[in-house]
């Protein structure tokens, strides 16, 4: 899921050879997009488990109108329907999910439409360190310096997700030194 046909980052599976500025502008989309998926799949949980805590409480509230709709005979003229919870929290999920892609997409995007000024910024020499970073560690899936599907990244996640603590020591170690390195402006030239 790293960068696709847009910037023309090459392959950078092991034993290739990638380049210094392939490395590090792979590793300038994917460590956000681990990041931001992460971020994503907490969002996804928190609005799934929102929206069936809603749905719980509104069932109470269809089942007070559907007795208040009845003829007294125990016949409802009309039974106010409710979405079920799990249905409710899925839908909840789904879209949350559907909005962290479209940002990531809008990412990739926004880095490619300035390609000159994208070398220039992965040319910085803060990204050194990041690369020695990530290239320290080991993980058995590919590194943030090379090409990541979305089975790479969902793996980043699980690694996330299981509290991890390497990858947790890797990504405080990122985040000290995302800290060095200048934000990314269209048309920089240098």
């Amino acid at each position: 899921m790293a960068v696709k046909g847009d910037l023309r980052v090459k392959s950078t599976k092991p034993g290739t050879g990638a380049s210094r500025d392939e490395k590090a502008g792979n590793l300038a989309l994917n460590y956000p997009m681990v990041m931001m998926a992460s971020f994503s799949e907490a969002f996804a949980g928190l609005a799934s488990g929102m929206a069936q805590a809603v749905v719980a409480g509104t069932e109470a509230v269809a089942q007070g109108l559907t007795d208040a709709l009845s003829d007294g005979q125990g016949k409802t003229r009309k039974k106010v329907k409710v979405p079920s919870a799990a249905d409710a929290g899925a839908e909840a999920s789904k879209k949350t999910r559907e909005a962290f892609d479209e940002m990531r997409t809008e990412m990739r995007q926004e880095f490619g439409k300035d390609k000159r000024s994208f070398q220039q910024f992965v040319r910085n020499p803060a990204f050194d360190e990041g690369i020695r970073i990530v290239e320290a560690y080991d993980f058995g899936i590919p590194k943030f310096t090379e090409t990541l599907s979305d089975a790479d990244l969902e793996s980043y996640i699980v690694l996330l997700k299981k509290e991890d603590p390497k990858f947790g020591e890797m990504l405080q170690k990122l985040s000290h030194w995302q800290e060095t390195v200048p934000p990314f402006k269209k048309g920089r030239t240098g």
